[in-house]
């Protein structure tokens, strides 16, 4: 199942051209009943790639969720050239169904340079390793209700380090960690191992943030959505070598929380960091 959902995923982020500065999406996952924002998030940065020079890595893309997406409808991506200087590239995404926007970012572009370098220090060697972990797949397929058994058809492989259960979870710390992979081709571009993981990385962070309250986004009468999502890429990356988020979220106020995470690879060095604030609230 892994695979099959892998190598649609990868069709998605394959978007159609009608001109220069806009791209249209091929498909996207509905199976919950709504578009999931990390493929909007990954499909926005795959329009804007097509709009530089391909010797520019995307450093950063900071998002907004304005309206759900609507399952059924062709999501359009309007590409705004607001930069192009001899260092960096910005664009401006708005994905629109139906002429409304439901999706907005701004995304940044850096030719490669070299500079000043440090990180805080993480041993990587405090975490579980992926291999004795199990999947979340295989955690959630056991733990869902029946009707929904294979609503999940996950296209990269997570593992939580300190999981909580999914349906009758109890009150926890903020702090912890999932390792996830994509197993793709070896001679994937670069560009699709950042789409691949700014996908990934929208997967745990609000879940992270309902983690103390003892809640999950399948409790009963909980509303829970993404407001926003911010990322920097470090460094290049690739999404088919295990990779370590390292979660926690340091304040839930007023019906949103807040959440945070940084991304290393295994020898330890922080490839990505990434922060989202949400819905999370009780409905009645």
């Amino acid at each position: 199942m892994a695979d099959r959902a892998l190598r649609q995923l990868i069709r998605h982020l394959d978007l159609h051209r009608i001109n220069a500065n806009l791209y249209s999406s091929t498909g996207n996952d509905d199976s919950l009943g709504r578009l999931y924002g990390g493929e909007i998030l990954a499909q926005a940065l795959a329009a804007a790639d097509q709009s530089v020079d391909g010797d520019l890595n995307c450093h950063s893309l900071h998002g907004h969720f304005l309206h759900l997406g609507k399952p059924g409808i062709p999501v359009q991506y309007h590409i705004e050239r607001l930069r192009d200087s001899r260092s960096f590239s910005t664009r401006r995404v708005t994905a629109k169904q139906s002429g409304r926007a439901i999706f907005s970012a701004m995304i940044s572009y850096q030719i490669p340079q070299q500079g000043f370098e440090h990180q805080t220090a993480i041993d990587i060697e405090d975490y579980p390793q992926p291999e004795g972990l199990a999947s979340c797949e295989e955690r959630y397929q056991s733990a869902l209700p029946e009707e929904f058994q294979g609503i999940y058809g996950w296209p990269m492989e997570f593992r939580q380090v300190n999981p909580v259960d999914l349906l009758k979870p109890n009150a926890a710390t903020t702090q912890h960690a999932v390792w996830f992979k994509a197993p793709v081709s070896n001679n994937t571009p670069p560009a699709l191992h950042r789409q691949l993981m700014l996908y990934a990385s929208d997967n745990p962070l609000l879940l992270t943030a309902l983690r103390p309250h003892g809640q999950t986004n399948w409790s009963p009468n909980m509303q829970v959505a993404s407001l926003d999502h911010a990322i920097w890429f470090h460094q290049p990356c690739r999404a088919d070598q295990w990779l370590l988020f390292v979660l926690d979220s340091p304040r839930a106020c007023a019906g949103r929380g807040l959440a945070q995470g940084h991304i290393y690879n295994q020898a330890g060095m922080l490839i990505a960091s990434v922060a989202q604030e949400g819905v999370m609230r009780h409905i009645e």
